[in-house]
């Protein structure tokens, strides 16, 4: 497996990966797609990786910019996180999140949000913000 920066040529590919694994997903309404092609058009996806095998495109992390409450001091969010579904728990959203994770060090940013499951992502250090 190999984690790279997305390229032109693999944006159907990402949109079809978004549909198959977010398919049936309880929160899901079908949007992601549109939402990972709208912010690369606004410029506001400065980490988009893709996990690739043979040169197919296996999973997707997007990170984009958001801002928290007033304060837009450089905080990212995360979303979404695809993987192909033949591939579930074979470590390639694991790998893409922390290669994520390290470019967001490398820009310096001061942290990163998300909407997800706690059990999955607090192993990388995510707290639930409820209470």
């Amino acid at each position: 497996m190999w984690i790279r920066t997305e390229t032109e040529h693999d944006f159907a590919a990402i949109s079809a990966l978004l549909l198959e694994a977010f398919a049936d997903h309880p929160y899901s309404n079908q949007t992601e797609g549109r939402l990972v092609e709208g912010l690369r058009a606004a410029g506001a996806l400065p980490i988009s990786l893709v996990a690739e095998v043979a040169g197919q495109v296996i999973g997707h992390v997007g990170f984009s910019r958001v801002a928290i409450g007033a304060n837009d001091a450089g905080w990212l969010m995360v979303a979404p996180l695809a993987v192909s579904r033949t591939l579930w728990g074979r470590g390639v959203g694991t790998a893409l999140l922390q290669a994520g994770l390290d470019a967001a060090r490398e820009r310096n940013a001061p942290g990163c949000v998300l909407v997800g499951c706690p059990a999955y992502y607090g192993r990388f250090g995510f707290t639930s913000g409820k209470g």
